[in-house]
């Protein structure tokens, strides 16, 4: 059986993100800051070769 191409830790921050709706909110319930959470879904998308969420920065709002 092949290696996950990522980390599962990365699939549980994704999953907190789309859950919470958040990248704050994600970050406070999996215990990480929103740097690391967002290094971690980056990542996932790069294993994945596929964007997974589109970002909207919140200057934008």
């Amino acid at each position: 059986m092949r290696p996950l191409p990522f980390d599962l830790e990365d699939l549980r921050a994704f999953a907190a993100v789309v859950e919470t709706g958040s990248f704050a909110r994600a970050a406070g319930r999996i215990g990480l800051s929103k740097s690391v959470l967002s290094r971690r879904v980056t990542g996932l998308e790069h294993a994945l070769r596929a964007q997974l969420l589109i970002r909207a920065s919140a200057a934008r709002r």
